[in-house]
């Protein structure tokens, strides 16, 4: 190394695996053998670059440092190939991730177990207790053990040879034993033969992967990674190298050989979602990639906000408002008085997997007489309303954010949803918005609704129906949350009826509303997939875009 010369790292800092427990990450080891259980059909990754400023590619197509990725496991072998490469653009590392799924150890499918003959070379002979026929028993309670010593008098390699009297195909082989790192069978070559005589060299140094160094009789399996071969007689396993010095033996529970569907490289299953979406300067905003649809209450002296929606899937595609943007980038928007929409696609690189997110925007909601439609009831009802008046409909209608309305406890045991929330006014009413104030949200908050309007005060027409109410807090801290439902416009009702299908009510035995609020705000209207801001009709704010 010479003055001023830069060392580049293209190792993976890390490499975190679900379903994969038995695999060890080292960035050091480039190569894998994981075998899969036959029950897990899905397994993820998330490859972590050491060089924060490199790149990273997943068979052949890029990807972000650090993203989880998921990925379908079919039944056979299939490998994933992870390329991590420096910041300058040179220096790289390709691990290879080879996986196994559905070694089933039956003697119709374990080839092994049909043999004719079997002989190891360090055979202890079968009056031990420990032969080499133990090993193809279908048995993982006996062993075949190599002579105590053995290593020391005939150094490797050793030789483990099957013989069939009808001709053999696999392109699999696993290994069984407990305490791995102690007794396994560590390098192997293969060589068969399809007429007894002239023999095949099909790999060389094969590694066999063990984690265990634990005396607990806790069985290990491991496979060694080999190409087909095809039309065997006999086969000869030279085993170049065990871990024999612990016990002075190796050992070999099981050996399986079987024949299964090479799948080769598997790629990450589509994945349209956004992995993050962030609103700094809305600290009420929390992102779940499964939410498709927000409601986000955005405070009176907020006039613009940053939106920074982040993929999945890093080689997918992003469009806000219509417009396609960079990933992981933030977008300005001026938000207006009154109700509007911003829509976010996110696709994946598949270029048919997508999502649509929808984020709802409220501002200007002001709960006075003269601006809270509710406030200015003539009579107000509430099916699930308790006697007295401490806890009446009428607290969700009074404007102090401090007294509520809550519900009967224990009465949806005997008057099971939907319930009711009846309004009356003497002079008709125009309405787009309803806002719920609560505390606990998640504990005692009204959760989903049908909205019905009267303009003559005896016939009702559904206006919305299933609206979902949105809360956060899950805890009881006294803290006030705020939601909107994002309903049609309401116009010239008489009645109102919220009708009430669900609420957060079984920590308490109740829900409860501390202020219910009724407002006709200036609809903004939707962003679609347009960057230009269209004009707005009278009374309304138009379209928002980025700036």
């Amino acid at each position: 190394m010479y003055e001023g010369q830069e060392l580049y790292d293209g190792t993976l800092q890390s490499l975190e695996m679900t379903n994969m427990p038995s695999v060890i990450f080292n960035k050091n080891n480039i190569n894998y053998q994981a075998i899969i259980p036959s029950d897990v059909d899905v397994i993820t990754i998330t490859p972590t670059l050491t060089d924060a400023n490199g790149t990273l590619e997943i068979n052949g197509l890029p990807y972000r440092s650090g993203e989880r990725l998921t990925f379908n496991i079919p039944t056979g072998k299939s490998k994933i190939l992870i390329r991590s490469t420096a910041s300058d653009g040179e220096t790289s590392r390709m691990y290879t991730l080879n996986f196994l799924k559905g070694n089933v150890n039956q003697p119709t499918t374990n080839i092994a177990r049909s043999y004719s003959a079997i002989t190891a070379t360090a055979d202890r002979g079968g009056s031990s207790g420990y032969g080499v026929a133990n090993m193809v028993d279908g048995s993982y309670g006996s062993m075949f053990a190599s002579i105590s010593g053995y290593t020391s008098i005939v150094p490797f390699p050793h030789e483990i040879n099957l013989t069939w009297t009808q001709q053999k195909t696999f392109n699999t082989m696993v290994m069984a034993t407990p305490s791995g790192l102690l007794q396994g069978i560590t390098d192997i070559d293969i060589e068969a033969t399809s007429d007894g005589t002239n023999w095949t060299t099909f790999a060389k140094r094969v590694p066999i992967q063990w984690f265990s160094s634990t005396d607990d009789n806790k069985m290990e399996y491991a496979y060694a990674n080999i190409p087909t071969v095809n039309d065997a007689l006999k086969l000869r396993i030279r085993v170049n190298d065990a871990n024999n010095t612990y016990w002075g033996i190796y050992a070999l529970y099981e050996l399986e050989l079987y024949n299964l569907p090479d799948n080769g490289e598997i790629h990450p299953t589509a994945d349209g979602t956004l992995s993050n979406l962030t609103i700094p300067n809305v600290p009420t905003f929390t992102f779940d990639n499964s939410t498709m649809t927000y409601s986000v209450m955005i405070p009176n002296d907020l006039n613009s906000i940053e939106i920074t929606p982040t993929l999945s899937d890093g080689a997918g595609t992003l469009q806000v408002t219509g417009k396609t943007v960079a990933n992981n980038t933030a977008q300005t928007f001026d938000i207006p008085v009154g109700k509007s929409v911003i829509h976010i696609r996110s696709t994946a690189s598949d270029g048919t997997t997508t999502k649509l997110y929808t984020l709802n925007f409220l501002k200007g909601n002001e709960d006075g007489l003269g601006t809270n439609i509710a406030r200015s009831y003539s009579e107000i009802t509430a099916t699930a309303e308790r006697e007295g008046e401490d806890y009446s409909a009428k607290k969700m209608v009074d404007g102090i954010i401090y007294t509520m309305f809550a519900s009967s406890r224990g009465y949806n045991n005997e008057h099971p949803f939907p319930h009711e929330i009846n309004l009356t006014w003497e002079q008709p009413q125009t309405f787009n918005t309803i806002v719920m104030a609560t505390t606990s949200g998640l504990i005692q908050g009204i959760s989903n609704i049908d909205v019905q309007a009267s303009t003559d005060g005896i016939n009702f027409e559904t206006i919305a129906q299933g609206v979902p109410i949105q809360w956060k807090s899950s805890k009881d801290d006294g803290v006030m949350e705020h939601t909107f439902a994002n309903i049609p416009e309401v116009r010239d009702a008489l009645k109102l009826r919220i009708k009430i299908n669900d609420a957060n009510y079984m920590t308490w035995g109740m829900y409860a509303m501390y202020e219910l609020e009724l407002y006709n705000l200036t609809e903004n209207g939707e962003i679609g997939e347009n960057s230009n801001t269209i004009t707005a009709s009278a009374g309304e704010n138009g379209t928002i875009s980025p700036n």
